[in-house]
């Protein structure tokens, strides 16, 4: 299935639709243990299409056959804290008005850009991992990150880019206080 398929499925063209109506904000607190509706885990599901192999495995995992974070880490071999808490990074990600964003625009983008989109908003890795798994520098990730951040507050006014793993953030404003002199 096509990225752009998943976006249309996943909430048509309105990006206020997090999890069933539950926008990324509210999801924050995103509690394994609850009972979820059926519609709610159809949209994380197909979501997850986009991520990678691993992950999405291990999403389904959780969420289509219902098996418990402790039964995973068994299998696995790991802590199940840690698996609890890959699971909500997992879930706030792929809830995020980013990631839908992201999913939806990158196919007009150009490859660099698109390559720095999935590794960053989708598969969740920081800019400098970025910028050493893709071969290019820092600044460039960076300046590929300030694009997506514009075109997304461009194309909806009133919410701002907050990358859930915090690898932008948007400029400070100008400081009105004045400086004292010194310095090095």
């Amino acid at each position: 299935m096509r990225l752009l398929d998943i976006a249309e499925q996943s909430g048509g063209n309105g990006l206020a639709v997090g999890v069933a109506g539950i926008t990324a904000n509210q999801h924050r607190g995103w509690d394994l243990r609850r009972k979820r509706r059926e519609g709610e885990l159809d949209v994380l599901l197909r979501r997850a299409e986009a991520l990678p192999k691993q992950d999405r495995l291990f999403l389904e995992t959780i969420l289509r056959e219902g098996k418990s974070t402790v039964k995973v880490a068994g299998l696995m071999q790991t802590n199940p804290r840690a698996l609890r808490r890959r699971a909500k990074r997992l879930a706030r990600r792929l809830c995020s008005h980013e990631f839908l964003f992201v999913i939806r625009e990158m196919g007009h983008w150009p490859l660099t850009r698109r390559r720095v989109a999935e590794a960053c908003v989708i598969e969740g890795k920081s800019a400098r991992q970025a910028a050493a798994d893709l071969r290019i520098t820092f600044h460039t990730v960076r300046r590929h990150i300030e694009a997506m951040a514009h075109a997304f507050e461009a194309a909806h006014p009133g919410l701002p880019w907050n990358a859930p793993h915090g690898f932008f953030r948007a400029p400070r404003q100008a400081s009105t206080t004045p400086t004292t002199g010194g310095g090095a």
